[in-house]
This record gives C-alpha cells, structure tokens and sequence, in this order.
C-alpha cells in the first residue's frame, strides 16, 4: 500500500467488489449457475471505482487541510482557532459527509456508476439519460440510508490511505444483503435479475414476479 497505493487499492477494490458480486449471485434462489461474465464484469468495474473514490478520499482530506493553500477553511472564512477549534474533528467528519452526499455522489453515480452499469449490462448510450433520471434520485437516498453510519466511522476514525479498504469491506456486507448485483439499466441476454424498488431493498421484498420493478444499484464505495 505504501509503494503502489493506487493499485493495491484499485486491485482490492476489484476483488471485494467480486466477492460481494458471487455472494449476492448465491443468494439468489432461482439461479442455476454462476455467472462467470456478470461477475467479471463487476469486478473490473470495481477496479475502475476503487481508483475513483481513493482519488476522491484523497482530494477531499486536502480540501479540508487547513495548511493547504486551497481548502474549504479559506474559502468559507471560517476561522478555525476560534470557536471551532474544540469540535474541529466532528466538524471535518461531518462536512466531509455532507460533501459527498450532496456533492460528490450525484457526479459519480450521474457520471459512473448509472452509464457504465447501462453499458455494461447491454444498453446503449442512447439509453443512459433515461436510467440516470429514473434511477439516481433512489439510488441517492438509498446512498443516504445505509452510508451515513458507516462514513462517521470513515470519516471520523479511519486514516484517509485505507478508507478505500475499510469502505469496500463494509459495502461487502451491504451488498450480500441485497439479491442481485446489477441493475436494469440496459438488459444482459443472460442475467436478467429482478428484485424490488431500491427503497425496500432492505427490508424486504413485496409483490409478484411479473410486476415492473427497478432492479437496484448498490449505494457502495466502489461502488461496484
């Protein structure tokens, strides 16, 4: 990790992502066989991430560095050997979510993690507006639900060169929870996976095989 951090995390990331893909495809009850391609696909697709969000982890800790010469401190005016000084780290951890949420995630998933599942999974570019506008705004919220918790331990606690690390291994656990790995954004001939609206994921599944339903994203850190 200390001599080829982008790699090893880019690389960890990938085989995490395969993992959560193989546990969601066993969990799956009318699965015959393992998808070799679905899960090849989705871990390569995690490689890519895990380049994204250690970037992202990385530019963010500096932008709230206050030696940096850019940094949020400078720019907002806020000066922090006053009041803030005493809950300067709760104030970063909680910015930095708030950063992501509201910033960071609606670029990366709008840009990445929507139009490369789209492709990936058959659809044409043609269709990636329309599984962005259809999609994001659940795949935000779900986001909210199930990462607030995990990033104030992120954030809060774990050094910035193994956040990456640490992310995909929580977003293993999230993703075993829900049946399927992919989304239907676009069809694969071959693996057509089908469970509820993304808001229900967690908790339970509700209604008839034949009903349309919106196959989820996972909100993870990879995010794939």
């Amino acid at each position: 990790l200390a001599e080829y951090p982008l790699p090893t995390k880019s690389l960890t990331s990938g085989a995490l992502c395969g993992v959560s893909d193989a546990i969601a495809q066993f969990r799956e009850a009318n699965r015959k066989q393992f998808n070799f391609k679905r899960w090849i696909r989705f871990a390569g697709k995690g490689c890519v991430g895990g380049v994204i969000w250690a970037c992202w982890y990385d530019e963010l800790d500096g932008f709230l560095d206050q030696d940096n010469k850019f940094n949020f401190f400078k720019l907002s005016g806020i000066v922090t050997d006053q009041w803030i000084k005493p809950y300067l780290g709760a104030f970063k951890t909680i910015l930095s979510i708030l950063i992501e949420q509201f910033l960071w995630c609606p670029i990366v998933f709008g840009f990445f993690e929507i139009p490369v599942s789209t492709l990936l999974n058959g659809g044409d570019l043609s269709s990636v507006k329309k599984e962005v506008d259809s999609k994001l705004g659940s795949l935000l919220i779900s986001n909210a639900k199930i990462w607030t918790f995990a990033n104030l331990l992120i954030y809060g606690v774990i050094p910035v060169d193994y956040r990456p690390i640490i992310s995909n291994i929580v977003d293993v656990g999230w993703q075993s929870i829900v049946s399927s790995v992919s989304a239907d954004c676009g069809k694969v001939d071959d693996d057509i996976c089908i469970v509820n609206k993304i808001n229900s994921l967690v908790l339970t599944s509700k209604g008839s095989d034949d009903e349309d339903k919106d196959l989820a994203f996972y909100a993870e850190k990879s995010r794939f």
